[in-house]
């Protein structure tokens, strides 16, 4: 369908068949001289809206049908020979496809449950469309809007789909646009589909500034642990050392203090750390990376 092609192209869709035929002729004109087409016939129809519309029929072109039938060979077996007696009917010849398309794969049907599913989903999608712009929840789908809803679904992900139908609420209304059917609103699916990819990464930089921040507090209440452990310990091994032990240890630490800071700003609470480090390193206590490790965190 003309109308299909422009939705999930994105291109501008015209109402009257001069405009369609010679934009479609910019598309076709490569495939024909290349050979994949030999001809493109249209067929005047209307959408669900009442729209003019147009069914775009394919005639495969030489080089396709060469392609076709060059990898679609396959070796014929010599059938054994029958057994005496009458014989049935030979089956008569299934004809090539028309199409160069028909070469391609065709992908496994879904199976019956997966299949319910999606008509499951697709179902309200399009209920929750009307829900939206109508507040009709109740409205049987057309076979149609299901196809288009499974359509969405299957290319793109349930996620996408419903947000499409989100997007597209807000995206009506800038120009008071009022879809009365579920095709009305596939012209806004890329445009929903790039907004979602930005909240997307938008939720995913948040997470991520959360995490940062929260480990950014975990770090911080960890070295404020060992902190009050470092303090408690230094303050036990004060009391438990000998005084002229320590008294050695912590004159070393204050004459070297001296001889590597003349600055006199500071010089107090300074010095104050630079014993603690001495007595801490005298009785082998661990760093913050090393009590850290053993709190469970490298």
């Amino acid at each position: 369908m003309y109308s299909e092609y422009c939705t999930f192209s994105a291109q501008q869709r015209y109402p009257d068949y001069p405009h369609v035929k010679k934009q479609m002729y910019k598309v076709h004109k490569p495939h024909v001289a290349s050979g994949y087409l030999e001809s493109v016939r249209y067929e005047a129809t209307t959408d669900e809206d009442g729209r003019p519309d147009w069914v775009m029929t394919y005639v495969p072109g030489s080089k396709a049908r060469a392609e076709y039938a060059a990898f679609n060979t396959r070796p014929r077996q010599r059938p054994a020979r029958p057994a005496a007696g009458p014989q049935p009917a030979a089956p008569a010849a299934v004809p090539a496809p028309s199409s160069s398309l028909a070469a391609a794969p065709v992908p496994a049907a879904p199976s019956p449950a997966a299949d319910d599913a999606l008509t499951t989903q697709a179902h309200a999608l399009v209920q929750s469309f009307h829900q939206r712009f109508h507040g009709t929840p109740d409205v049987t789908p057309s076979a149609r809007a299901l196809s288009q809803a499974r359509t969405l679904i299957t290319r793109y992900g349930l996620d996408q789909a419903r947000h499409l139908v989100d997007f597209s609420v807000t995206a009506a209304q800038e120009t008071d646009y009022r879809p009365q059917t579920f095709g009305g609103i596939l012209q806004y699916t890329a445009r929903a589909r790039a907004d979602y990819e930005q909240a997307r990464q938008r939720q995913a930089a948040a997470a991520r500034a959360r995490e940062e921040r929260r480990r950014a507090q975990q770090d911080e209440d960890l070295r404020r642990q060992y902190e009050v452990d470092r303090a408690a310990r230094l303050a036990q091994l004060r009391v438990t050392t000998p005084p002229a032990v320590l008294a050695a240890i912590e004159q070393a630490a204050a004459t070297q203090f001296d001889r590597d800071h003349p600055n006199p700003f500071g010089r107090d609470l300074l010095r104050r750390y630079a014993i603690d480090d001495a007595v801490a390193a005298h009785f082998q206590l661990p760093s913050l990376a090393a009590w850290q490790a053993t709190q469970g965190r490298g």
